[in-house]
């Protein structure tokens, strides 16, 4: 234990970072659960495929998990594509000019708005920025950057790289840059001392920039293993990552054996001279707040046109997912919380498009005047996927098989229980007629059994990635 100076770790990379974290979850929340640490942070590198096992991990030891990602960021345009030159480093090697192929910036949850935020930020750098790595850049950062805390980084950040070489100017502005895309009080300037030379050149322009532009400070430590033991394991990691043996001069690695998870006690030893940077990781630890909720199916709200909501629309849920959230005016108190938009309220729209799809489409399949055998057959799936909450999904499935076709991407009929639904056969995602062919809409989806409904789809496989698009 670290008495009454506790400390939270906000600068971690964990087994998910892959070929270059080698702390595993359970192990790592351990040691800062020992050591009474209130909470700390996941960061792994360009990607968030570990944090629901850590949230879990987290709540488990009675710790607060903070969700983040230390991205990885283009210097304008992640439509960039830079030829590389030079040694790999931190930041991929050298693209001319002084620049980097793409730097570090630490992105942490504040709430869940900001969780849902760097899952876009997330999935636009994979599906937009990839070039050697998922990168995204200053067009995203002012899009989704809302319950966000942001961090200056490690050494391979754009403002610590500016420092290196000596511009501090330069890293004033990056600075100021990124703190008017957050906000004041969530831009921090990081500290770090690994025993690094760079590193303690850097620290005093960084507190000397904090002071300029009025923003906070933290110390971190950048955590790639969980004890001081773990060095040697984690340089091999890094040489099964590059290629290379540990015995070959001149390769990427990590300079001394300081990158494990340190005590709290060591943390506020090592940043004694600017204690704020320490305490401030205890602010960010108590305002992290992000709720996750599990077993309960999560499924995204298909833009509805206005005409099917009572009243004009009004744009939710601003930089999250605003184009596709409606509010009917009627409706637009502020008493329905962050998410702004109840389910009822969607869930009332969203049956409202889907029977007018289904009955548009119908009268293609059936003709224009319907028999009563179909009509109820209709009706009846209709109720269903209302009861089940499940429109939103056919709405989904709907529009990626509508553009399929509009593209000339050629797309399957159909296959499974899923081509027992009349209401999937109108909307022309199955091309089996199931009242021909008498088959029962109940193997598909049934209301006594509370599950996710399955619709497989099978796409030409040259044109994937124009679906994902």
């Amino acid at each position: 234990m670290s008495g009454d100076q506790p400390f939270v770790h906000l600068h971690v990379h964990t087994e998910f970072s892959m070929l270059d974290g080698a702390s595993r979850l359970k192990e790592l929340v351990s040691a800062a659960a020992r050591d009474g640490q209130p909470a700390i942070a996941i960061t792994d590198h360009g990607n968030m495929y570990g944090v629901l096992d850590f949230y879990k991990e987290c709540k488990d030891q009675g710790i607060n998990p903070i969700i983040g990602l230390e991205a990885y960021m283009a210097a304008e345009s992640r439509h960039e594509r830079p030829a590389r030159r030079g040694k790999v480093d931190d930041g991929g090697g050298d693209t001319g000019g002084g620049q980097k192929l793409y730097y570090h910036l630490s992105l942490m949850a504040e709430n869940n708005s900001g969780y849902k935020n760097l899952m876009k930020l997330a999935s636009y750098a994979y599906l937009e920025g990839y070039y050697y790595k998922p990168r995204l850049d200053w067009e995203l950062l002012e899009k989704y950057s809302g319950g966000i805390i942001a961090t200056t980084g490690c050494l391979g950040g754009l403002v610590n790289q500016a420092l290196t070489q000596g511009d501090y100017e330069g890293a004033v502005k990056l600075a100021g840059r990124l703190q008017d895309i957050f906000g004041q009080d969530n831009l921090f300037i990081e500290l770090q001392d690994h025993g690094i030379d760079q590193q303690r050149k850097n620290n005093p322009e960084l507190v000397r920039i904090a002071k300029q532009i009025n923003a906070p400070l933290i110390a971190t430590n950048d955590s790639h293993y969980t004890n001081r033991s773990d060095a040697l394991a984690h340089d091999a990691l890094l040489c099964v990552q590059t290629g290379a043996t540990i015995d070959q001069p001149d390769r990427f690695k990590f300079e001394g054996e300081e990158h494990y998870l340190k005590s709290s006690a060591e943390m506020w030893g090592l940043f004694a001279e600017v204690p704020e940077s320490c305490k401030n990781t205890l602010w960010i630890g108590e305002r992290a707040n992000v709720d996750i909720a599990f077993g309960e199916a999560s499924l995204p709200r298909y833009p509805i046109p206005d005409e099917f909501f009572a009243g004009r629309p009004i744009l939710v849920n601003s930089g999250v997912e605003a184009e596709s959230d409606w509010l009917p005016q009627e409706q637009s108190d502020t008493s329905q919380g962050e998410e702004g938009l109840s389910r009822l309220d969607y869930g009332a729209a969203a049956k409202q498009y889907l029977r007018h799809l289904t009955m548009t489409g119908a009268r293609g399949r059936y003709g224009a005047e319907l028999s009563e055998a179909v009509q109820e057959r209709i009706d009846y799936e209709l109720g269903v996927i209302s009861d089940m909450g499940f429109e939103g999904y056919f709405l989904v499935v709907w529009d990626l098989i509508r553009h399929a076709k509009e593209a000339g991407i050629r797309v399957g009929p159909g296959r499974g229980s899923a081509a027992g639904c009349c209401v999937a056969y109108c909307l022309g995602i199955v091309e089996l007629d199931p009242i021909r062919y008498d088959l029962l809409f109940e193997r598909f989806l049934n209301p006594g059994r509370k599950q996710m409904p399955d619709i497989d789809m099978d796409f030409d496989e040259r044109f994937r990635g124009e679906m994902i698009r």
